[in-house]
């Protein structure tokens, strides 16, 4: 049985549109958490999980004669806060819209649309946040000061554990989209990429193949202080 993968599945959202001028334009959505999203996110999560474990226990001590509906009532209750977990993170995730044609290519940032010129040199890579070595500093003084204390401290690295999805453009860096997870950012400049080659090569040839969406993990993005390549302008 054959299986015929749609271009753009899969995160970020990409949908292909004609323009009123028959141009072909990519809309991609992103819905990543930032750090300090991902911070509160964990931060919910815990209590949410310790509200719905009070409340489980709370029924069980105030009814003396624990029947059958009474475990099947916390089951499900604690079935309903598992499924609503992944429910509640996903809130906190913030969206940026990215347009890409054959002329521009456009980021929506504090309520209107950025637009940087397609045909000028660019390239598309990622930087670790530049929060991130402030962060291992703290976290490591820290983690010293407990030692002297005999104690163990571990804290979730979050700004060490986000990346900056940047377009180098003429030279100079432009900030897109924060994510937090290096296999989300590599998805979105992979998208980005893909997209661009695709407009480069209808551009060139008059329409080009399109790209399987699983091909964007056979070319990942470089090392996190360099850029990766891209199709000369």
């Amino acid at each position: 049985m054959e299986i015929l993968k749609q271009p753009f599945e899969g995160e970020p959202e990409t949908r292909e549109v004609s323009t009123a001028d028959g141009q072909t334009e990519y809309h991609i959505t992103v819905k990543e958490l930032t750090p300090l999203r991902a911070r509160v996110a964990d931060t919910a999560d815990v209590l949410f999980c310790l509200y719905m474990a009070g409340l489980i226990i709370a029924m069980l001590l105030n009814e003396p004669n624990k029947d059958l509906a009474v475990w099947l009532t916390a089951a499900l209750i604690a079935g309903f806060s598992h499924k609503a977990r992944p429910g509640l993170r996903d809130s906190f995730r913030k969206k940026t819209r990215l347009r890409l044609n054959a002329e521009h290519l456009a980021v929506w940032q504090s309520g209107g649309w950025v637009c940087f010129d397609r045909k000028l040199p660019h390239r598309f890579g990622i930087l670790q946040h530049d929060y991130a070595p402030m962060e291992k500093l703290k976290y490591e003084f820290d983690r010293q000061k407990a030692a002297m204390k005999r104690k163990v401290l571990f804290r979730r690295p979050y700004y060490g554990d986000s990346f900056i999805v940047c377009l180098e453009y003429l030279g100079q860096r432009h900030d897109l989209v924060t994510v937090y997870g290096r296999k989300e950012a590599s998805a979105v400049v992979a998208r980005l990429q893909a997209c661009d080659e695709i407009i480069e090569s209808r551009l060139r040839q008059g329409r080009g193949a399109a790209i399987d969406p699983a091909d964007q993990w056979g070319h990942q993005p470089g090392d996190l202080e360099t850029f990766t390549s891209s199709i000369p302008h």
